[in-house]
């Protein structure tokens, strides 16, 4: 029998099994069926939770070819204390699967008990409770805590939070915020939609694996696709727009960097960085980018490609409202979803075309973007279309 740890982590925000943040393990298992593994560890686990006071109802597995992923919620002050639970959760596990003395329980609820203790920030649950009774972006990490996005943004240090009663919530807002992911195209589609909100008007901010940008100016270069790029250019004061690149590694990570966003685009799923944490396939990786779909509320639309038949497929699956774009006016999908006076974008007669409700609109020529070359380019002229579709939105 082998169990062996791949990774332990926290998940910050929105993630592939929930809405809420918590503690992940990612294992190895060989020689042994995995069901035993997960069900010694569910046992295990829940003991040490009701231990804890912490919600037992909220623990769940997904199983994947060589091994499992072993995962429970807990407040977002104690996330490394439920680390360090599971991790003693499994320990438990495998010394029982192997017949080995188990380690003494009452000593590992002290010590657990002890670093839930000093973790433990009741102004931090405050303020996180007081900003979604007043319905305004709450963002949170080990150094910083903020309500509000861009200029209506308040940023304090971790250690140095306020009380819910000192801070004028009518002066804290969001902005329009959309999330782009897929496995193609991302970056070019956040620049898109960068130039296309500033041309409404907007000081528009983008995080890529390229940089992080606020209008014209360039924050810092190197791969900000994950959560903490992603908190960096909401909280900045200039930021009037954000759109999001939202990489894989981010996502199955932590988790999405927020928890509501103003619309999501995927643009494609393909065979790319497969055998990491647990996804092995193109459908499961299909799983995983549709993990922006957490951030998107009852109105707030999924942007996705028609030409894409993953996309197609997890999308049935799905009840939130969706906005379909494709190269193919008469794409069987979008046909039928523009006869139920949904939204969509399309290519029609060398046209960027807009519907809803039963309208449609020209748009602007595809030879006439830059970046399709003519319209030679047929891969930004989808690209272009699933930007203006979210653009449309935010």
């Amino acid at each position: 029998m082998n169990i062996e740890l791949l990774d332990s982590r926290r998940l910050t925000g929105p993630n592939l099994f929930w809405d809420w943040p918590g503690a992940i393990l990612d294992i190895a298992i060989d020689d042994i069926p995995v069901d035993l593994v997960v069900s010694a560890w569910s046992e295990e686990v829940t003991r040490l939770m009701d231990a804890m006071g912490w919600n037992t109802e909220n623990i769940c597995s997904r199983v994947f070819e060589g091994g499992a992923s072993l995962v429970i919620n807990a407040p977002i002050d104690v996330l490394y204390a439920a680390c360090e639970l599971n991790e003693v959760a499994l320990n438990r596990a495998a010394a029982w699967l192997s017949d080995k003395p188990l380690p003494d329980l009452d000593d590992a609820i002290s010590l657990l008990s002890a670093q839930v203790v000093k973790e433990s920030d009741p102004d931090l649950l405050a303020l996180q409770e007081a900003a979604a009774r007043q319905h305004v972006p709450f963002l949170w990490d080990d150094d910083e805590v903020s309500v509000g996005f861009g200029k209506t943004a308040i940023v304090w240090p971790a250690d140095q939070l306020p009380t819910p009663n000192t801070i004028n919530w009518q002066e804290v807002g969001s902005i329009p915020l959309g999330i782009v992911t897929g496995t193609n195209g991302k970056s070019t589609s956040v620049g898109l939609a960068a130039a296309m909100l500033a041309a409404s008007g907007l000081r528009a901010g983008i995080t890529s694996t390229d940089y992080i940008r606020v209008g014209e100016e360039i924050l810092d270069r190197g791969d900000y696709s994950g959560p903490g790029g992603a908190r960096t250019l909401l909280r900045h004061p200039q930021s009037e727009a954000v759109v999001l690149e939202v990489a894989r590694g981010g996502l199955l990570r932590r988790g999405i960097g927020v928890e509501h966003a103003d619309g999501a685009l995927i643009t494609n799923i393909a065979a790319d960085h497969l055998g990491e944490y647990g996804i092995n396939t193109v459908a499961e990786m299909a799983e995983a980018k549709f993990i922006v779909r957490r951030a998107l509320g009852t109105d707030a639309p999924l942007i996705l490609n028609a030409d894409d038949p993953e996309s197609v497929r997890l999308a049935a699956t799905l009840a939130n409202r969706i906005i379909w774009f494709s190269l193919d006016a008469g794409h069987p999908v979008l046909q039928a979803h523009l006869e139920k006076q949904g939204g969509a974008a399309y290519l029609s007669e060398g046209w960027l075309v807009l519907a809803e409700e039963g309208k449609t609109r020209n748009i602007v020529k595809a030879k006439d973007i830059p970046i399709t070359f003519g319209g030679a380019a047929r891969y930004n002229i989808s690209n272009a279309l699933g930007a203006m579709a979210l653009c449309h939105v935010l």
